[in-house]
């Protein structure tokens, strides 16, 4: 009966017809060109252009800053943070990115800071980061606090510019100026 009353629908040019009852609502009203049940397709349509409110949008922005894994609601541990940085990503991957930092920090080396004194200062930030991480079991990182890369600002690869951070502090900031005091 439905597949009559569809081919009734062509003949007389009508692009809604009755058909057997739908899975999900139980509606008979459906559409001729595709036999969708026409409540349910509008109501999909509804949910994939329904604007998202700011509240939804700052809460996505701030799980995406804040590490969540995905379908969580619980916020990674930075010790899952650490893993993640150091393990989750392909050995290709990781050496492509360290070849990329490294050409970075090489070319945000002004030439006035290549003098034996500046780079004594800045393996001394380094070795202090090591230290920290060692006495108090928890990662630390380098970072600029003008990043060498950043959207508005570039800085450089120099003993003013850096600073430790404990590292999912250093990984939710990203790529965003972030003074310490």
């Amino acid at each position: 009966m439905a597949l009559a009353s569809r081919i009734q629908a062509v003949e007389f040019g009508i692009n809604r017809y009755f058909g057997k009852p739908c899975r999900g609502c139980g509606g008979t009203l459906r559409i001729v060109s595709s036999g969708h049940c026409v409540i349910c397709r509008r109501t999909k349509e509804r949910k994939r252009y329904r604007p998202m409110s700011l509240a939804v949008k700052t809460l996505l922005r701030q799980r995406r800053c804040l590490g969540f894994e995905k379908n969580r609601h619980q916020p990674m541990t930075p010790e899952k943070i650490v893993w993640m940085k150091l393990w989750g990503r392909s050995r290709a991957t990781k050496a492509r990115q360290r070849k990329e930092r490294k050409m970075a920090e090489a070319k945000r080396l002004p030439g006035w800071a290549r003098t034996p004194e500046q780079r004594q200062a800045i393996e001394k930030i380094y070795a202090c980061c090591r230290a920290m991480t060692e006495l108090t079991g928890e990662a630390y990182e380098v970072d600029h606090a003008y990043p060498l890369r950043g959207k508005k600002v570039s800085g450089l690869h120099v003993a003013e510019n850096l600073q430790v951070l404990p590292a999912y502090v250093n990984w939710t900031k990203s790529n965003k100026e972030f003074l310490t005091c």
